[in-house]
């Protein structure tokens, strides 16, 4: 019995050191939740999907995105792609900001210290914008 305690217990601490699993994306204005993604691994790759719209309806579509997503179905919308895992952060991705429609083509994330309750992202756009932005675990 105390095996199997020890057992789940660190496969516990494991996953909480993933960005696998739901997020929270908050409005930088209000700090209210604007929509949850679900972060899945396929083929040791990450990838990110919008799960729950908050404050749009669920057939709202993405008027303001560029390429690809350019009006199509906010829901179920992959936003995140192609990161992975290099030492401590998750590189090598792609992004598209759904509440302005810009897409990053190049997206790393990472966690803060002993922090992973909060995913931190920067984007960059192929203009060198970059936007950092804070996700919180659901």
């Amino acid at each position: 019995m105390l095996f199997a305690l020890l057992v789940l217990s660190t496969s516990l601490c494991v996953n909480a050191q993933s960005p696998l699993g739901l997020w929270k994306v908050m409005n930088e204005e209000n700090n209210q939740v604007n929509y949850k993604v679900e972060i899945f691994n396929s083929s040791d790759t990450l990838y990110g999907k919008v799960i729950e719209l908050v404050y749009l309806p669920n057939d709202a579509v993405c008027t303001n995105c560029e390429g690809k997503n350019k009006g199509k179905a906010i829901l179920n919308m992959i936003i995140l792609s192609g990161l992975t895992k290099e030492n401590d952060h998750w590189r090598n991705g792609s992004m598209t900001d759904i509440d302005n429609g810009v897409f990053y083509g190049e997206c790393s994330i990472w966690f803060e210290g002993d922090d992973y309750s909060t995913l931190y992202l920067r984007a960059r756009h192929w203009t060198t914008l970059a936007k950092k932005y804070k996700w919180i675990r659901d």
